[in-house]
């Protein structure tokens, strides 16, 4: 496809978002289109989207429906710090809808206990996070950091050094001082990792560093097959109906290149379905140019077993006894890489996630409280076995 004939494409399958024209919404047409997307008769303003019966796919459903009806560019996580009508119509009263895309967002407050922070996977989403906070309890305080650039208008973070440094200045605006509780799945664990070396570095303690089946890059073209298969999945043109085994790798690269400058050439914002893709382009670009450093702190390690292993994934795993120097609490849960944080799998991490959490806090004791603060920072938004360590 030619830029011109894709520019044509995308005018009719991306309209603009832009906040230049964004129209009031009312709670009634917020209500109508809860209703309408839940099938459901009535939906009153104070009830939770997820415990009428939303999930992530109807989440993501309404969250695009409510940007074409207001005008307004709203992040995915905006449904975890709107879950009823009532808080999604004063989000929506904003005047400033940058406000709403830090990378550091409240997934539940807790109450006492210190926050636990997670990292995104290398989609640069954390709906994924929601399942655990669930199962880790109410009085756990837990806060997630995307990936820059979701927004389809500012640039994606270029290396996990970076990421690392920048996360750690949204994550001490919250709690200023160690010690830090922090975990990450797949790519994010690669990440929690990196800002734990970088907290040491400057002096601050990491008391709980979980890493949830993170491993080395796979090979590139194993890493465009799945971007080929996301995009076929997002029903991007012509790539959708011929599927990725008649597209090859440069044209791959061609069309999110086009598609981008596209875009960029017209000062709009990319849509999310592209701005997804760039994500999780830079961040597997980032992933592969990532060499670990030595920690010398102690980790804990979660890795999935699935039934069957494909051998590309067999050389790919880190031998992390090397770079953590206090040792590598080992955990094995039965089931495929990305299915740990979903169900039925997530309740088996967050429980002994939680076991190693109640300990980490008992040890240090005199861990500070997260600082309450407004939006200018976060916003609200198998069996298990443990191993010998070192």
């Amino acid at each position: 496809m030619s830029l011109f004939n894709l520019t044509a494409h995308l005018r009719t399958t991306h309209p603009p978002h832009t906040t230049q024209f964004a129209v009031p919404v009312g709670m009634d047409d917020l209500t109508r289109l809860w209703a309408e997307i839940l099938e459901l008769k009535h939906v009153g303003i104070d009830d939770d989207f997820f415990d009428l019966g939303g999930d992530s796919l109807l989440a993501l459903e309404l969250v695009t429906r409510v940007e074409h009806l207001c005008g307004k560019r709203l992040p995915l996580s905006a449904l975890m710090q709107a879950m009823t009508v009532r808080k999604m119509a004063e989000i929506l009263g904003c005047d400033e809808t940058s406000s709403l895309w830090p990378s550091l967002v409240l997934i539940q407050p807790g109450t006492t206990r210190p926050p636990l922070f997670c990292v995104h996977p290398i989609g640069g989403n954390i709906f994924c996070y929601r399942g655990l906070g669930r199962y880790l309890g109410p009085d756990q305080p837990m806060y997630a950091l995307r990936a820059r650039g979701l927004d389809g208008i500012q640039q994606p973070h270029e290396s996990i050094e970076e990421m690392a440094r920048d996360y750690i200045l949204e994550v001490r605006q919250v709690q200023p001082e160690g010690p830090y509780f922090i975990c990450g799945h797949s790519f994010g664990g690669l990440v929690a990792f990196e800002m734990a070396r970088q907290l040491q570095a400057q002096g601050q303690n990491t008391a709980l560093l979980a890493v949830f089946d993170s491993r080395k890059p796979v090979p590139t073209p194993s890493v465009l097959k799945c971007s080929g298969a996301l995009l076929a999945k997002l029903k991007l043109g012509t790539l959708a109906r011929k599927g990725w085994h008649r597209v090859t790798w440069r044209a791959l690269r061609m069309r999110h290149w086009s598609a981008q400058t596209f875009y960029k050439l017209t000062r709009r914002p990319l849509p999310r379905d592209l701005a997804h893709v760039r994500a999780s382009d830079y961040c597997a670009r980032a992933a592969r140019r990532y060499t670990p450093q030595v920690y010398s702190g102690r980790m804990i390690f979660f890795r999935a077993v699935p039934m069957s292993m494909p051998a590309v994934y067999a050389k790919v795993q880190i031998n992390w006894e090397q770079l953590a120097d206090g040792g590598v609490e080992t955990h094995m849960i039965s089931c495929e890489h990305q299915a740990m944080i979903s169900e039925p799998h997530v309740s088996v991490l967050a429980a002994q996630l939680k076991i190693c959490l109640v300990k980490a806090q008992t040890e240090f004791a005199g861990a500070p409280e997260p600082v309450t603060y407004g939006h200018g920072a976060a916003h609200d938004l198998g069996n298990v076995t443990p191993s010998a360590h070192r």
